[in-house]
Protein backbone atom coordinates (compact mmCIF):
# COMPACT_ATOMS: atom_id res chain seq x y z
CA UNK A 1 0.00 0.00 0.00
CA UNK A 2 2.79 2.20 0.87
CA UNK A 3 4.20 1.90 -2.61
CA UNK A 4 1.00 2.92 -4.12
CA UNK A 5 0.53 6.12 -2.27
CA UNK A 6 3.93 6.66 -2.87
CA UNK A 7 3.03 6.35 -6.49
CA UNK A 8 -0.23 8.61 -6.46
CA UNK A 9 1.72 11.38 -4.74
CA UNK A 10 4.71 10.96 -7.63
CA UNK A 11 1.47 11.37 -10.15
CA UNK A 12 0.38 14.29 -8.02
CA UNK A 13 3.81 16.23 -7.96
CA UNK A 14 3.46 16.05 -11.85
CA UNK A 15 0.22 17.17 -12.54
CA UNK A 16 0.97 20.13 -10.61
CA UNK A 17 4.45 20.44 -12.14
CA UNK A 18 6.65 19.45 -9.66
CA UNK A 19 9.17 17.16 -11.13
CA UNK A 20 10.18 14.21 -8.63
CA UNK A 21 13.97 13.39 -8.64
CA UNK A 22 15.97 10.72 -7.34
CA UNK A 23 17.42 9.61 -4.34
CA UNK A 24 21.07 11.98 -4.12
CA UNK A 25 23.16 10.79 -6.68
CA UNK A 26 25.34 9.70 -3.43
CA UNK A 27 23.07 6.88 -2.95
CA UNK A 28 23.91 5.40 -6.28
CA UNK A 29 26.43 2.55 -6.14
CA UNK A 30 28.49 1.23 -9.03
CA UNK A 31 30.63 -1.05 -9.99
CA UNK A 32 33.14 -1.48 -13.19
CA UNK A 33 34.32 -4.26 -14.83
CA UNK A 34 36.42 -5.29 -18.12
CA UNK A 35 35.56 -8.12 -20.68
CA UNK A 36 38.39 -9.46 -22.82
CA UNK A 37 36.48 -8.49 -25.63
CA UNK A 38 32.78 -7.63 -27.24
CA UNK A 39 32.77 -10.82 -29.36
CA UNK A 40 29.79 -13.37 -28.99
CA UNK A 41 31.70 -16.01 -27.40
CA UNK A 42 34.02 -13.70 -24.51
CA UNK A 43 30.49 -11.56 -23.40
CA UNK A 44 29.13 -14.77 -22.80
CA UNK A 45 32.14 -15.75 -20.64
CA UNK A 46 32.01 -12.37 -18.74
CA UNK A 47 28.33 -12.64 -18.14
CA UNK A 48 28.67 -15.83 -16.53
CA UNK A 49 31.50 -14.87 -14.72
CA UNK A 50 29.13 -11.54 -13.37
CA UNK A 51 28.70 -8.86 -15.59
CA UNK A 52 30.36 -6.30 -12.84
CA UNK A 53 28.45 -6.90 -9.50
CA UNK A 54 24.90 -8.56 -11.09
CA UNK A 55 25.09 -12.21 -10.30
CA UNK A 56 21.82 -12.95 -12.20
CA UNK A 57 19.37 -10.56 -14.38
CA UNK A 58 17.40 -11.45 -16.80
CA UNK A 59 15.18 -9.13 -19.84
CA UNK A 60 18.23 -6.85 -20.97
CA UNK A 61 16.95 -3.94 -23.74
CA UNK A 62 20.15 -2.56 -24.65
CA UNK A 63 20.17 1.22 -26.28
CA UNK A 64 22.86 2.06 -28.36
CA UNK A 65 24.36 5.78 -28.07
CA UNK A 66 25.28 8.13 -30.68
CA UNK A 67 28.96 8.30 -28.80
CA UNK A 68 29.35 4.36 -29.20
CA UNK A 69 28.34 3.26 -25.43
CA UNK A 70 25.56 1.09 -25.01
CA UNK A 71 22.89 1.07 -22.10
CA UNK A 72 21.48 -2.23 -20.90
CA UNK A 73 18.53 -1.83 -18.85
CA UNK A 74 18.50 -5.56 -16.92
CA UNK A 75 15.50 -6.61 -14.28
CA UNK A 76 15.61 -8.67 -11.28
CA UNK A 77 19.27 -8.23 -10.76
CA UNK A 78 21.12 -10.03 -7.79
CA UNK A 79 24.15 -8.18 -6.81
CA UNK A 80 27.27 -9.45 -5.39
CA UNK A 81 28.47 -7.87 -2.05
CA UNK A 82 31.81 -8.50 -2.76
CA UNK A 83 31.92 -7.61 -7.02
CA UNK A 84 34.68 -9.04 -8.14
CA UNK A 85 34.55 -12.29 -6.25
CA UNK A 86 32.21 -14.51 -8.41
CA UNK A 87 28.84 -15.56 -6.43
CA UNK A 88 28.37 -19.25 -5.83
CA UNK A 89 24.52 -18.64 -5.15
CA UNK A 90 21.71 -15.77 -5.32
CA UNK A 91 20.96 -16.12 -1.86
CA UNK A 92 21.62 -13.17 0.53
CA UNK A 93 24.23 -11.29 1.18
CA UNK A 94 23.50 -11.00 -2.46
CA UNK A 95 21.64 -8.16 -2.85
CA UNK A 96 18.66 -7.42 -5.21
CA UNK A 97 17.44 -4.83 -7.41
CA UNK A 98 13.98 -5.00 -9.48
CA UNK A 99 16.09 -2.33 -11.88
CA UNK A 100 19.39 -1.37 -12.81
CA UNK A 101 21.60 0.31 -15.72
CA UNK A 102 24.79 -1.41 -17.14
CA UNK A 103 26.63 1.06 -19.29
CA UNK A 104 28.94 -0.62 -21.62
CA UNK A 105 31.57 1.58 -22.76
CA UNK A 106 33.98 -0.78 -25.22
CA UNK A 107 34.90 -3.65 -23.22
CA UNK A 108 34.41 -2.28 -19.91
CA UNK A 109 30.69 -2.73 -17.79
CA UNK A 110 29.64 -0.41 -14.97
CA UNK A 111 26.73 -1.38 -13.63
CA UNK A 112 24.33 1.46 -11.66
CA UNK A 113 21.87 0.43 -9.20
CA UNK A 114 20.83 1.39 -5.59
CA UNK A 115 22.39 0.99 -2.37
CA UNK A 116 22.73 -3.34 -1.48
CA UNK A 117 20.66 -4.53 1.28
CA UNK A 118 20.84 -8.28 2.19
CA UNK A 119 17.25 -9.70 1.82
CA UNK A 120 15.34 -12.42 0.25
CA UNK A 121 14.28 -12.21 -3.66
CA UNK A 122 11.71 -9.57 -4.15
CA UNK A 123 11.46 -8.85 -0.17
CA UNK A 124 14.17 -6.05 -0.45
CA UNK A 125 13.71 -3.50 -3.63
CA UNK A 126 16.18 0.07 -2.66
CA UNK A 127 18.81 -1.34 -4.77
CA UNK A 128 16.99 -0.60 -7.99
CA UNK A 129 18.27 2.24 -9.29
CA UNK A 130 15.18 4.45 -9.90
CA UNK A 131 11.37 3.93 -8.55
CA UNK A 132 12.62 2.78 -4.69
CA UNK A 133 9.90 4.95 -3.64
CA UNK A 134 7.58 2.64 -5.50
CA UNK A 135 8.23 -0.63 -4.42
CA UNK A 136 6.60 -2.57 -1.79
CA UNK A 137 7.72 -6.01 -0.81
CA UNK A 138 6.74 -8.35 -3.44
CA UNK A 139 3.73 -6.53 -4.35
CA UNK A 140 4.97 -3.10 -6.26
CA UNK A 141 7.96 -2.30 -8.60
CA UNK A 142 9.49 -0.89 -11.84
CA UNK A 143 10.74 -2.89 -14.06
CA UNK A 144 12.79 -1.09 -17.43
CA UNK A 145 12.09 -1.54 -20.95
CA UNK A 146 13.23 0.19 -24.30
CA UNK A 147 14.71 3.76 -24.72
CA UNK A 148 16.20 6.60 -26.61
CA UNK A 149 17.86 10.16 -26.66
CA UNK A 150 15.21 12.90 -26.25
CA UNK A 151 15.32 16.04 -27.65
CA UNK A 152 17.53 17.89 -25.10
CA UNK A 153 19.94 14.52 -25.62
CA UNK A 154 18.87 12.81 -22.15
CA UNK A 155 18.47 9.49 -21.98
CA UNK A 156 14.81 8.49 -21.89
CA UNK A 157 14.12 5.21 -20.73
CA UNK A 158 10.31 3.37 -20.66
CA UNK A 159 9.69 1.44 -17.33
CA UNK A 160 6.52 -0.48 -16.66
CA UNK A 161 4.72 -0.10 -13.07
CA UNK A 162 4.08 -3.42 -11.54
CA UNK A 163 1.63 -4.36 -9.53
CA UNK A 164 0.71 -8.10 -8.00
CA UNK A 165 -1.72 -7.89 -5.01
CA UNK A 166 -1.09 -11.30 -3.90
CA UNK A 167 2.35 -10.55 -2.82
CA UNK A 168 4.13 -13.03 -5.28
CA UNK A 169 6.02 -11.04 -6.97
CA UNK A 170 7.12 -11.97 -10.52
CA UNK A 171 4.01 -14.91 -10.61
CA UNK A 172 -0.04 -14.87 -11.17
CA UNK A 173 -1.50 -12.20 -10.37
CA UNK A 174 1.19 -9.76 -11.56
CA UNK A 175 0.07 -6.93 -14.05
CA UNK A 176 1.14 -3.37 -15.09
CA UNK A 177 -0.22 -0.40 -13.88
CA UNK A 178 1.23 2.54 -16.00
CA UNK A 179 4.14 3.24 -17.65
CA UNK A 180 6.44 6.08 -16.87
CA UNK A 181 9.66 7.44 -18.23
CA UNK A 182 12.86 8.54 -15.93
CA UNK A 183 15.03 10.85 -18.12
CA UNK A 184 19.20 10.54 -17.33
CA UNK A 185 21.53 12.78 -17.39
CA UNK A 186 23.35 10.77 -20.83
CA UNK A 187 26.90 11.73 -19.89
CA UNK A 188 26.33 10.89 -16.45
CA UNK A 189 23.16 8.64 -16.00
CA UNK A 190 22.00 11.08 -12.61
CA UNK A 191 18.38 10.35 -12.75
CA UNK A 192 16.55 13.98 -13.84
CA UNK A 193 13.06 13.61 -13.52
CA UNK A 194 10.68 10.87 -13.54
CA UNK A 195 6.92 11.04 -14.93
CA UNK A 196 4.65 9.60 -16.41
CA UNK A 197 5.03 8.77 -20.00
CA UNK A 198 2.90 10.55 -22.48
CA UNK A 199 0.73 7.68 -23.37
CA UNK A 200 0.75 5.97 -19.84
CA UNK A 201 -2.22 3.55 -20.13
CA UNK A 202 -1.39 -0.36 -19.13
CA UNK A 203 -3.85 -1.70 -21.22
CA UNK A 204 -0.92 -1.98 -24.08
CA UNK A 205 2.64 -0.89 -23.15
CA UNK A 206 4.27 1.69 -25.58
CA UNK A 207 7.56 1.55 -25.34
CA UNK A 208 8.34 -1.86 -24.61
CA UNK A 209 10.62 -1.37 -27.67
CA UNK A 210 12.32 1.72 -28.57
CA UNK A 211 13.54 2.50 -31.79
CA UNK A 212 14.23 5.99 -34.00
CA UNK A 213 15.21 6.70 -37.59
CA UNK A 214 16.11 9.94 -39.10
CA UNK A 215 12.70 11.19 -38.37
CA UNK A 216 10.37 8.99 -36.12
CA UNK A 217 11.29 7.42 -32.58
CA UNK A 218 8.77 4.67 -32.91
CA UNK A 219 6.85 3.19 -29.76
CA UNK A 220 6.46 -0.46 -29.97
CA UNK A 221 3.21 -1.71 -27.93
CA UNK A 222 2.24 -4.60 -26.48
CA UNK A 223 -0.43 -6.04 -24.43
CA UNK A 224 1.46 -7.59 -21.35
CA UNK A 225 -0.14 -9.93 -19.71
CA UNK A 226 2.04 -12.38 -18.97
CA UNK A 227 1.16 -13.35 -15.32
CA UNK A 228 -2.48 -12.35 -14.96
CA UNK A 229 -4.39 -14.40 -18.14
CA UNK A 230 -7.25 -14.16 -19.30
CA UNK A 231 -7.25 -10.37 -19.11
CA UNK A 232 -10.66 -8.96 -20.69
CA UNK A 233 -8.89 -5.62 -19.80
CA UNK A 234 -6.51 -5.70 -22.71
CA UNK A 235 -6.29 -7.33 -26.36
CA UNK A 236 -4.48 -10.62 -26.65
CA UNK A 237 -1.42 -10.58 -25.07
CA UNK A 238 0.32 -11.83 -28.44
CA UNK A 239 -0.68 -8.19 -29.82
CA UNK A 240 1.52 -6.19 -30.75
CA UNK A 241 1.01 -2.12 -31.71
CA UNK A 242 3.45 0.60 -33.01
CA UNK A 243 2.90 4.39 -32.36
CA UNK A 244 5.56 6.94 -33.53
CA UNK A 245 6.45 10.52 -32.10
CA UNK A 246 8.83 12.82 -34.26
CA UNK A 247 12.54 11.74 -33.25
CA UNK A 248 13.07 12.21 -29.97
CA UNK A 249 10.26 14.41 -28.86
CA UNK A 250 8.91 11.32 -26.12
CA UNK A 251 7.01 14.18 -24.52
CA UNK A 252 4.50 14.43 -27.09
CA UNK A 253 1.52 12.28 -27.67
CA UNK A 254 2.13 9.47 -30.18
CA UNK A 255 0.06 8.87 -33.56
CA UNK A 256 -0.89 5.37 -34.21
CA UNK A 257 -0.88 2.99 -37.01
CA UNK A 258 -4.38 1.85 -37.44
CA UNK A 259 -3.87 -0.58 -40.22
CA UNK A 260 -3.26 2.10 -43.09
CA UNK A 261 -2.21 5.58 -41.75
CA UNK A 262 -0.82 7.24 -38.64
CA UNK A 263 -4.01 8.49 -36.43
CA UNK A 264 -4.32 10.18 -33.02
CA UNK A 265 -6.67 7.67 -31.81
CA UNK A 266 -5.06 5.00 -29.63
CA UNK A 267 -8.31 2.63 -29.56
CA UNK A 268 -8.10 2.95 -33.45
CA UNK A 269 -4.79 1.01 -33.21
CA UNK A 270 -4.29 -1.83 -35.34
CA UNK A 271 -1.99 -5.28 -34.56
CA UNK A 272 0.95 -5.61 -36.56
CA UNK A 273 2.14 -9.10 -35.03
CA UNK A 274 2.21 -12.38 -37.23
CA UNK A 275 0.80 -14.60 -34.48
CA UNK A 276 -2.25 -15.82 -33.34
CA UNK A 277 -3.87 -14.79 -30.58
CA UNK A 278 -1.65 -16.78 -27.42
CA UNK A 279 0.78 -16.39 -24.38
CA UNK A 280 4.23 -14.91 -26.50
CA UNK A 281 6.93 -12.73 -25.55
CA UNK A 282 7.05 -9.29 -27.49
CA UNK A 283 8.35 -8.91 -30.67
CA UNK A 284 11.55 -6.47 -30.39
CA UNK A 285 11.62 -4.46 -33.24
CA UNK A 286 15.21 -2.80 -34.30
CA UNK A 287 16.22 -0.93 -37.95
CA UNK A 288 19.62 -2.41 -39.08
CA UNK A 289 21.79 -1.10 -41.37
CA UNK A 290 18.27 -0.21 -43.64
CA UNK A 291 16.44 -3.44 -42.74
CA UNK A 292 13.30 -3.73 -39.80
CA UNK A 293 13.94 -6.74 -37.74
CA UNK A 294 12.49 -8.37 -35.06
CA UNK A 295 13.09 -11.74 -32.63
CA UNK A 296 10.36 -13.16 -30.90
CA UNK A 297 10.49 -16.06 -28.39
CA UNK A 298 7.06 -17.61 -29.11
CA UNK A 299 5.06 -19.50 -26.27
CA UNK A 300 6.39 -17.88 -23.69
CA UNK A 301 8.36 -19.66 -21.11
CA UNK A 302 7.03 -22.74 -22.72
CA UNK A 303 8.27 -22.46 -26.37
CA UNK A 304 11.64 -23.61 -27.66
CA UNK A 305 11.94 -21.54 -30.46
CA UNK A 306 12.67 -17.93 -31.80
CA UNK A 307 11.49 -16.60 -34.92
CA UNK A 308 12.91 -13.81 -36.68
CA UNK A 309 10.69 -11.45 -38.65
CA UNK A 310 11.19 -9.01 -41.19
CA UNK A 311 9.82 -6.07 -42.70
CA UNK A 312 10.16 -2.96 -44.63
CA UNK A 313 8.92 -0.45 -42.40
CA UNK A 314 7.90 -0.16 -38.80
CA UNK A 315 4.62 -1.10 -39.07
CA UNK A 316 5.09 -4.17 -41.40
CA UNK A 317 4.27 -6.39 -43.19
CA UNK A 318 5.97 -7.98 -40.80
CA UNK A 319 6.74 -11.36 -42.78
CA UNK A 320 8.75 -14.44 -41.10
CA UNK A 321 12.22 -15.06 -42.09
CA UNK A 322 13.36 -17.63 -39.89
CA UNK A 323 12.83 -20.09 -37.07
CA UNK A 324 15.17 -21.74 -35.17
CA UNK A 325 15.21 -24.19 -31.92
CA UNK A 326 16.85 -22.58 -28.76
CA UNK A 327 17.86 -25.47 -26.42
CA UNK A 328 17.23 -24.51 -23.09
CA UNK A 329 20.02 -24.77 -20.31
CA UNK A 330 19.36 -28.04 -19.03
CA UNK A 331 17.62 -31.58 -20.99
CA UNK A 332 16.17 -32.23 -18.21
CA UNK A 333 13.05 -29.96 -18.24
CA UNK A 334 13.57 -27.86 -15.44
CA UNK A 335 14.61 -24.83 -17.43
CA UNK A 336 13.33 -22.84 -19.53
CA UNK A 337 13.90 -19.55 -22.01
CA UNK A 338 12.38 -16.54 -22.31
CA UNK A 339 12.66 -12.72 -23.88
CA UNK A 340 14.85 -12.79 -26.89
CA UNK A 341 16.35 -9.81 -27.69
CA UNK A 342 18.15 -8.90 -30.53
CA UNK A 343 21.18 -6.77 -29.82
CA UNK A 344 22.11 -3.12 -31.77
CA UNK A 345 25.31 -4.93 -32.97
CA UNK A 346 26.49 -7.51 -36.10
CA UNK A 347 28.98 -10.01 -35.25
CA UNK A 348 32.37 -9.20 -36.91
CA UNK A 349 31.10 -11.68 -39.88
CA UNK A 350 27.63 -10.08 -40.22
CA UNK A 351 25.56 -12.45 -38.52
CA UNK A 352 22.56 -10.76 -36.26
CA UNK A 353 23.37 -11.08 -32.30
CA UNK A 354 20.76 -12.26 -29.87
CA UNK A 355 20.07 -12.38 -26.31
CA UNK A 356 18.06 -15.27 -24.47
CA UNK A 357 17.22 -14.99 -20.54
CA UNK A 358 17.12 -18.05 -19.24
CA UNK A 359 15.40 -19.53 -15.72
CA UNK A 360 14.73 -22.63 -13.63
CA UNK A 361 11.09 -23.16 -13.26
CA UNK A 362 11.54 -23.30 -9.83
CA UNK A 363 13.62 -20.60 -9.27
CA UNK A 364 14.57 -22.37 -5.31
CA UNK A 365 15.96 -24.02 -4.93
CA UNK A 366 17.69 -24.56 -8.32
CA UNK A 367 19.12 -21.26 -9.92
CA UNK A 368 19.24 -20.24 -6.48
CA UNK A 369 21.79 -22.22 -5.94
CA UNK A 370 23.21 -22.23 -9.12
CA UNK A 371 23.32 -18.63 -10.56
CA UNK A 372 24.44 -19.45 -14.40
CA UNK A 373 21.08 -21.08 -14.82
CA UNK A 374 19.40 -17.23 -13.83
CA UNK A 375 21.39 -15.19 -16.75
CA UNK A 376 20.98 -14.00 -20.09
CA UNK A 377 23.10 -15.83 -23.00
CA UNK A 378 24.05 -14.40 -26.14
CA UNK A 379 23.47 -16.72 -29.70
CA UNK A 380 24.15 -15.56 -33.48
CA UNK A 381 22.18 -16.14 -36.53
CA UNK A 382 22.80 -15.40 -39.97
CA UNK A 383 21.50 -12.42 -41.11
CA UNK A 384 18.39 -11.92 -43.59
CA UNK A 385 18.76 -12.30 -47.26
CA UNK A 386 18.72 -8.67 -48.10
CA UNK A 387 20.38 -7.16 -45.20
CA UNK A 388 22.81 -4.91 -46.43
CA UNK A 389 26.49 -5.68 -45.63
CA UNK A 390 28.82 -3.30 -43.99
CA UNK A 391 31.52 -2.57 -46.01
CA UNK A 392 35.20 -4.20 -44.29
CA UNK A 393 37.67 -1.35 -43.17
CA UNK A 394 40.89 -1.68 -43.18
CA UNK A 395 42.29 -1.60 -39.59
CA UNK A 396 46.06 -1.37 -40.55
CA UNK A 397 48.05 0.09 -43.21
CA UNK A 398 48.17 -1.62 -46.28
CA UNK A 399 51.07 -4.95 -45.55
CA UNK A 400 52.34 -4.83 -49.38
CA UNK A 401 51.24 -8.06 -50.86
CA UNK A 402 51.07 -8.32 -54.73
CA UNK A 403 48.63 -10.25 -56.83
CA UNK A 404 50.31 -12.52 -58.83
CA UNK A 405 49.08 -13.27 -62.64
CA UNK A 406 47.78 -16.15 -63.47
CA UNK A 407 46.11 -16.23 -59.56
CA UNK A 408 47.77 -19.21 -57.28
CA UNK A 409 45.46 -21.27 -55.23
CA UNK A 410 46.02 -20.64 -51.18
CA UNK A 411 46.14 -23.97 -49.22
CA UNK A 412 42.98 -25.12 -48.24
CA UNK A 413 42.60 -24.53 -43.95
Amino acid sequence: MGGRVACLLVALAVAVGIVPTSPPVARAETSTECAAATDTAHLNSFIANELGDLVGFDTPHVIALPDGRDVWTVQDAFISANPGARSSSLRPPTGFAHNALVVQDGNCFTTLHGPITPGEQCAVGDASYVGQEMTATCSHWCWPLSGDLDQLGRLTVFYVEMANESGGGAALGAHPVSVWVPRFNSATFNLISFAPASAPAADVVYGSTVESDSSFSYLFGWSYDQFDLPDPSSPPPSKMFVARVPVGRFDLQPAYWNGSAWVASRTAAAAIDTEPDGATNPMQPRLIDGMWISVVKPDDWKGSTVRVDVAPAPEGPWTTSETVTVPTRTDDGRTNTYAAELMPWRSASGNLVVSISNNAWKMDPLAFDNPTLYQPRLFELPAPPGLQTAPIQASTEPLGFVPTSPPIRAMDT
